[in-house]
């Protein structure tokens, strides 16, 4: 096979957890770039397509990482958020015992990746899968909350409305990051 060059676009690689690598580094990933096909009956080319993602790296032969810092400022930011995320995700591990812990990740995080398959399978039977979904009314919850721990520190109505809207947009731009794009890599 030939040499691509100036190939763009995203590529999915499939690597192993360890070594750890973090949003924003920058790796040289030597791998056979392929062409996603069918799984059995599953059109897995078409399901990453809608991702944007239009080849695959299912083994790479070496991943290293380079010591290059050209994040955009947004990218930053976004850095440093999945930080702040994966650091409660910690507390919440080292406060509540396995499973348990995954559920509340999953409510308050949105990182529902690691819980068991048969908890999920009992949710599902149950109807209450949506418990461990963020949802309206987890925000409502948590709205109400920190506009009553703001108020109660002494910050009037106004600015603790202030406070509460800059807390909640800070939330969701951290929930709203896809676990495919960050517990992999935080793992």
């Amino acid at each position: 096979m030939g040499k691509i060059n100036n190939l763009a676009g995203k590529i999915l690689v499939n690597a192993s957890n360890y070594p750890k690598h973090n949003y924003g580094d920058w790796l040289e990933i030597n791998c056979l770039i392929e062409q996603p096909g069918k799984i059995e009956e599953f059109d897995y080319k078409r399901y990453l397509e809608v991702k944007g993602i239009y080849s695959v790296c299912y083994r790479p032969k070496s991943i290293a990482q380079i010591n290059k810092n050209e994040l955009s400022g947004w990218q930053k930011i976004e850095s440093q958020i999945i930080k702040i995320k994966y650091k409660y995700k910690a507390i919440i591990n080292k406060s509540v015992s396995y499973p348990e812990s995954e559920v509340l990740s999953a409510m308050i995080l949105g990182l529902r990746k690691k819980i068991p398959e048969n908890i999920l399978e009992n949710f599902r039977r149950a109807g209450l899968s949506h418990i461990i979904a963020i949802s309206g009314l987890h925000i409502s919850v948590i709205t109400l909350l920190l506009m009553n721990l703001f108020i109660g520190i002494g910050l009037r109505r106004r600015y603790a409305f202030i406070a509460t809207t800059m807390s909640l947009i800070l939330f969701l731009i951290m929930i709203g990051r896809s676990e495919e794009h960050t517990s992999e890599l935080q793992s």
